[in-house]
């Protein structure tokens, strides 16, 4: 349930650090086109907050009720641990 957490947490990040880019850098800056269309609709932070937020419920869950559903909790958290350091990465390279 821990790794769900902190997931969680990158995935607000994500969003967090996405804003900033698009609002220095304009839309072009978010390369996932879906991604793109839910910043143009702005439909953009009730995905990343609630519908996340829904779906990261829904996999613990799971998780309870299939322990296997565990390697979904570990890939979920390794990608949003990439997607972190990826942001963390242009951050420092911005402000260098």
């Amino acid at each position: 349930m821990e790794l769900l957490a902190v997931s969680y947490v990158f995935n607000l990040l994500d969003y967090c650090f996405t804003a900033l880019w698009v609002y220095l850098y304009g839309i072009e800056a978010e390369a996932n086109p879906f991604g793109q269309w839910l910043l143009q609709n702005g439909t953009a932070p009730l995905v990343k907050i609630a519908g996340m937020a829904v779906l990261f419920i829904l996999l613990g869950v799971l998780v309870k009720r299939c322990p296997r559903a565990e390697y979904a909790v570990s890939t979920v958290f390794g990608c949003y641990c990439l997607i972190t350091v990826y942001h963390i990465a242009i951050a420092l390279y911005v402000l260098s």
